[in-house]
């Protein structure tokens, strides 16, 4: 069975188009951007993370990874992928392993990043796990 769902991840995969070349995925928070650079081959994930601040001066953070296609969880729809990144994770996360997921929605990619981050509905703000929807670039996009 687990060899069957990993099949059909591939095949949706095939179908959404993220085979065999990059794909970049955008966020634009309030303070920072963040950029994900992801190429899905037979079943295996590699990239580039990378998040710098919209203005002025700040750090940016960047780091490599690589990781795989795994089984999606029950009643959850997507490509799901378990990531490593080849040293320190460049981002605030929950403690475990890190799961990142694809969905196409009307034609439109999104890759999901779960994070730690401020919480400012509440006083004081508080640190809450949240996904960030990154929107993939179009294929034409001619970026710095």
């Amino acid at each position: 069975m687990k060899r069957l769902t990993i099949f059909l991840a591939l095949i949706f995969c095939t179908s959404l188009g993220l085979t065999a070349k990059p794909t970049t995925y955008v966020n634009t928070g309030l303070d920072r951007e963040t950029v994900v650079s992801l190429e899905i081959n037979d079943g295996k994930v590699t990239g580039r993370y990378r998040q710098h601040p919209i203005e002025g001066e700040g750090p940016i953070d960047t780091g490599d990874f690589s990781g795989k296609i795994i089984e999606s969880p029950a009643g959850k729809k997507g490509t799901y992928m378990e990531i490593q990144f080849k040293g320190p994770v460049p981002y605030n996360k929950k403690e475990g392993k890190i799961i990142w997921c694809l969905r196409a929605t009307n034609g439109d990619k999104k890759l999901y990043m779960p994070i730690l981050g401020r919480d400012f509905t509440t006083q004081p703000p508080k640190i809450k796990s949240y996904e960030i929807e990154l929107e993939a670039l179009p294929e034409n996009f001619e970026g710095d």
